[in-house]
């Protein structure tokens, strides 16, 4: 009897042991697997707006800067220009019976002025009229090329074919701006606006060696200062 059992038992045994349910914890980590993926896109995405915020307000930053630099350099401008009139003010009665009594010569049409020409390239250049600007700029230059601001209207010359996309001759004029004038108040900017134009290029070396110039001749400027994170990220790699 017992030899009879025996096997039977066995074959019970065996019978429940397939029946057994697999542990619940696999089945609800399975479950939570969407889930996870969800929260995990929802962080990448938050990461990249936080990404796109900083780089816009890093463009923003710099945008106000410029603006700030116009007005100002506008500013300086009118009040010389305004001492040079009350200085000629002053000196026309002297010479208007000379001019008077001068002969008359046949007069060719009057070039613009260096004050002029100036301010209407900062009028073009700040009403995204980048061909006027240009033109009017590359005119102050070649008339007064002894102007003081002739460092500044290189700067707005070049900023204005980068604005247009013309990367080559934005290159070139900045080239010239710290080369010939590496003193002048806008030649820090200019060397920055190098390491951006050759990043952009996808120049490596050579954004490279301009940042090194910008660190060492500029180490002090805010142009230094102030490099975008994502440029310095980007040159890293």
């Amino acid at each position: 009897m017992r030899r009879v059992m025996l096997p039977i038992l066995c074959s019970c045994l065996a019978l429940l042991g397939g029946c057994v349910v697999p542990p619940t914890p696999a089945m609800h980590t399975t479950s939570t697997r969407p889930l996870e993926r969800q929260v995990y896109a929802q962080n990448k995405q938050l990461e990249q707006l936080t990404s796109s915020l900083q780089q816009l307000s890093t463009t923003v930053s710099a945008n106000n800067k410029e603006l700030l630099s116009l007005r100002h350099e506008i500013q300086q401008l009118k009040s010389h220009q305004g001492e040079k009139q009350q200085i000629g003010n002053n000196n026309q009665q002297t010479v208007t019976s000379t001019i008077a009594d001068a002969p008359q010569a046949t007069t060719q049409p009057d070039k613009p002025t260096a004050t002029k020409l100036y301010l209407q390239g900062f009028s073009a250049y700040t009403n995204g009229n980048y061909p006027t600007a240009i033109s009017n700029f590359t005119s102050f230059i070649n008339n007064y090329p002894r102007n003081p601001y002739i460092p500044n209207a290189y700067y707005w010359l070049g900023t204005s074919f980068m604005a247009q996309g013309n990367r080559i001759q934005a290159t070139a004029v900045f080239t010239s701006l710290v080369n010939d004038y590496p003193q002048a108040h806008k030649a820090a900017d200019a060397q920055l606006k190098l390491v951006k134009l050759y990043a952009q290029s996808n120049q490596k070396q050579q954004a490279l060696a301009a940042l090194t110039r910008l660190q060492q001749q500029y180490h002090d400027s805010s142009a230094n200062k102030n490099i975008a994170p994502d440029l310095l990220e980007s040159l890293s790699h």
